[in-house]
């Protein structure tokens, strides 16, 4: 038996949704967005407003944005 490598060339690597939420917030320092507003604007990377809320809240656990919203039973705001 002979190992053949499966590829010479290197792997391309295309960012996460995290990375590519963060690099967006990094980008826009001083400004405070939606979650709806940040998911439109990177609708064409494929992140809907869930990916959004989903690691904001992360974020926030790690003090490194602020996310202002709440949660009820009956609705939640961001």
């Amino acid at each position: 038996m002979r190992f053949f490598s499966y590829s010479k060339t290197p792997k391309t690597v295309k960012p996460n949704k995290a990375q590519i939420v963060l690099k967006f917030l990094r980008e826009n320092p001083d400004k405070a967005f939606y979650t709806s507003e940040i998911a439109e604007r990177l609708k064409e990377s494929g992140i809907r407003i869930f990916d959004v809320a989903v690691n904001l809240r992360r974020y926030e656990k790690k003090g490194q944005v602020y996310f202002r919203g709440y949660r009820s039973a009956e609705h939640e705001t961001q």
